[in-house]
């Protein structure tokens, strides 16, 4: 499997800091973002990332040369932009590159995230669709792109960084594409995924939702963030999580915080798929790790995309023996 990591953006909103360090670059618990990448690509069974390049690229080339010298997998080429190409531009140029597989991944260098890149790609060869998008609750939904969501998962409705947004259900720049979505990049570029791509695969796409950390690594508060909350950890959070999960106030906090991509309440809970024919896209949390964690494991815990009465995707919910929460 091949995937795109588009890290060719300047980077302007964390200036002076990208100067020069390339956005990618940034050092996140001792490690630069593009090698948290490219070793979640590794565990995702990708053999082959092409890296795109604009701004400071030889910081990026000296890098993977260095790691290629310790042979640490995947593999990896850079593709250097004179002229920003947009993130579709990007795809479009490489067309050939994944032409012929069934598949292929594209994540947003700038991004932070423990979500396991394998159930991405297992989602997207399960339903067979055009694309699989991944989804996060945003605090600030018109920041990004907003997406609505049918029962079935299936995209109704993309609009990247809304005035109004008609929901918090925000694109966390993580896909699976079948390479016939190159088709859809129309026009010269520069063109963007969101802008020109996604809002011409509404009512084909699907959607699932991240587990785990999440976080834009695109401005200085957000690095900063970040620094302080890489890797999530078991740690001490675990015992103020115990503690409040104790209560239904705390509970009703707890899940309240999991909905803000700045929250890593949730992180240190490993979920494991379970399918729920009243459910969609579901993760339940294993026993196990819930005792290890101080969470009594009588209580049912399900992550995942509830349904108002019209069908849109709204939410967290915790089920219990003695019904919901």
């Amino acid at each position: 499997m091949k995937a795109f990591l588009l890290a060719a953006g300047v980077g302007s909103r964390l200036r002076p800091i990208t100067d020069t360090t390339p956005k990618c670059m940034l050092a996140i618990g001792g490690q630069p973002l593009l090698d948290i990448w490219l070793d979640a690509f590794d565990r995702a069974g990708v053999d082959e990332v092409l890296v795109n390049l604009h701004h400071l690229p030889d910081v990026v080339r000296n890098h993977l040369v260095a790691r290629a010298g310790s042979r640490k997998p995947p593999a990896v080429r850079t593709v250097f932009e004179p002229e920003l190409l947009g993130s579709a531009g990007t795809l479009a140029a490489n067309r050939a590159w994944v032409g012929g597989d069934e598949m292929f991944l594209a994540c947003y260098a700038d991004n932070l995230t423990d979500f396991d890149l394998r159930s991405l790609a297992e989602t997207h060869r399960a339903h067979g669709a055009i694309a699989t998008l991944t989804v996060f609750r945003s605090d600030r939904p018109s920041a990004g792109g907003v997406l609505e969501l049918d029962a079935a998962g299936t995209v109704v409705g993309f609009t990247e960084k809304p005035s109004q947004p008609v929901s918090d259900l925000a694109n966390a720049g993580m896909y699976a594409f079948h390479p016939r979505v190159l088709d859809e990049i129309a026009g010269p570029p520069p063109r963007d995924i969101g802008y020109d791509l996604l809002p011409r695969l509404v009512g084909r796409a699907k959607a699932m939702p991240v587990e785990g950390y999440f976080r834009d690594v695109g401005t200085a508060d957000a690095y900063r963030r970040a620094q302080q909350e890489w890797p999530p950890t078991i740690g001490s959070t675990s015992c103020t999580t115990s503690q409040a999960w104790s209560t239904a106030a705390g509970r009703e906090a707890l899940w309240t915080s999991a909905l803000s991509r700045a929250s890593p309440v949730l992180c240190f809970f490993r979920p494991v798929p379970h399918r729920d024919e009243r459910g969609f896209f579901c993760r339940t949390f294993d026993a196990d790790v819930m005792r290890a964690a101080g969470l009594d494991p009588a209580a049912f815990v399900q992550h995942s995309l509830s349904r108002s009465a019209r069908g849109a995707a709204r939410g967290l919910h915790v089920r219990r023996g003695d019904g919901e929460a």
